[in-house]
């Protein structure tokens, strides 16, 4: 705290005037009765400033402040107030490099890029258009406003600190990485608030884009392409991975390909393919490193095959995205996403699936343990439900089935034909029954076969249909 007791030095010559004119008695007196006045004289001091204006005729050190590395002289000087330094307005901001102007209490300051608009007495000012509240209000003193020190230091790119055993104050204009840590922070809030304008004229004054990494994934979350652009053309790292809202890992190539965009208000708006597709080709003609990306988070094609965004998929296939999963078992396959994918009218993504396993997608690979994941012939054999409206069912469609066991996937090795037999669907297990799929496979998680659970669901040709193929 930067505090210090306030001391009525102008009582004293009084009381020893009385004392050397003998009326010591009275001394008493008059110390009471100037208690009770100076008591009262706070309280209004207080009502009118928010606080006790501390060191405002203070004895002992006076409070210094010194500006990269020169001690300030003001014509009024500096007070704390409720812990907070304040200090003349014009002597701090044209000290900082600031230009000032008055509008009634209006002050406007500008140095740089960066604009203050501050009211006198109100506790707050924005900062390049963003509302920042304040501890401590400015206020006139003797007829000079008086502003706080740190808000105001800091929001000119200096670093302020505080000796209390100096009463000294600090300012330091930043530079070098610091400056560009502080400016990180303002690119972010400009990105977020859509301020390309704001960012050009960072760049006039040495902003690194590249050095500000938050910001740069901030713009492709927006999806602004213009900023996007801008820190593309100004070495922005088309490789960085994100991590998102529930901890995972995620590429700004993924981010581009999502079907919505992320507001400041943390709002996801939804975007079109062929809008995210320019905002992918920008990413893509900076030549990331599409392989070493994968190897750290798995095929980029998951996200685009799961809301079977097909132009994006191609694309990212005619760049060198890989269909074929990691065989590790860390990330799932992108044919898994694409075959558990249906809209709200029920259709799925078949063209989606077929883009996939032309390109060399394997049929049976989950790259997933099956006891505990779906594979794709189980999404494909089974019911799917709305994504927004989780109670709608969707049945299994035959096509999606047809092109899965086409390219080869074994309904012998999971527990598609338990799905298809929950779905009721009679030519899906057809088909899986061709295929060698068994009537008596054990689900591991319902404890059930397809046999059982198609007599518990009294369905009489599913019953014979297993039953004789059971026998075979």
């Amino acid at each position: 705290m930067e505090t210090e007791p306030l001391i009525i030095d102008w009582m004293f010559p009084l009381l020893e005037h009385l004392h050397n004119q003998g009326q010591g008695i009275e001394v008493m007196q008059v110390l009471k009765k100037w208690a009770v006045i100076v008591g009262a004289a706070m309280v209004i001091v207080i009502g009118i400033s928010g606080g006790a204006t501390e060191a405002a005729a203070a004895k002992g050190t006076p409070i210094s402040v010194y500006l990269n590395g020169k001690k300030q002289t003001f014509d009024q000087p500096p007070v704390i107030v409720n812990g907070v330094t304040l200090v003349p307005l014009r002597g701090i901001f044209e000290g900082l490099g600031a230009k000032i102007s008055l509008n009634g209490k209006t002050i406007t300051a500008t140095k740089g890029f960066t604009t203050i608009v501050h009211t006198i007495g109100q506790y707050g000012a924005l900062v390049d258009g963003e509302r920042i509240a304040m501890s401590q209000s400015s206020l006139v003193l003797k007829g000079r406003t008086l502003v706080p020190l740190r808000f105001i230091g800091e929001a000119l790119d200096s670093k302020v600190s505080w000796d209390s055993g100096k009463r000294q104050v600090t300012v330091m204009a930043l530079k070098g990485d610091e400056l560009q840590a502080r400016w990180a922070e303002k690119a972010d809030t400009f990105v977020w608030a859509g301020k390309l304008d704001k960012l050009k004229q960072m760049l006039k004054y040495g902003w690194k884009p590249a050095l500000s990494e938050q910001a740069w994934v901030g713009s492709v979350l927006t999806k602004n392409k213009d900023i996007v652009k801008l820190f593309l053309d100004n070495g922005a790292n088309v490789n960085v991975i994100a991590t998102d809202e529930d901890g995972g890992n995620l590429a700004l190539l993924e981010a581009a390909t999502l079907p919505y965009r992320v507001t400041a208000d943390g709002d996801y708006v939804g975007t079109s393919q062929t809008s995210d597709l320019e905002l992918l080709r920008l990413l893509l003609a900076a030549k990331p490193a599409i392989k070493e990306l994968e190897q750290q988070i798995g095929s980029l094609l998951w996200t685009p095959a799961s809301y079977n965004r097909l132009l994006i998929a191609q694309e990212l296939i005619n760049a060198g995205a890989s269909v074929k999963s990691d065989g590790e078992r860390k990330f799932s396959a992108a044919l898994v996403g694409a075959a558990g994918y249906v809209d709200k009218d029920g259709n799925r993504a078949i063209e989606m699936m077929e883009l996939l396993l032309k390109n060399g997608a394997d049929a049976n690979d989950c790259n997933c343990n099956p006891l505990e994941e779906y594979t794709a012939l189980e999404y494909a054999s089974g019911i799917l439900y709305d994504a927004e409206d989780g109670s709608t069912e969707h049945k299994p469609d035959i096509r999606a089935v047809q092109l899965l066991l086409q390219y080869g996937a074994d309904p012998k090795h999971d527990n598609s034909l338990y799905e298809a037999v929950a779905a009721d669907s009679i030519d899906v297990v057809k088909m899986l029954l061709e295929k060698g799929a068994d009537p008596n496979k054990l689900h591991p998680i319902a404890e059930q076969t397809p046999l059982e659970l198609a007599r518990e669901n009294g369905s009489k040709q599913l019953i014979a249909l297993l039953e004789e193929k059971a026998k075979s």
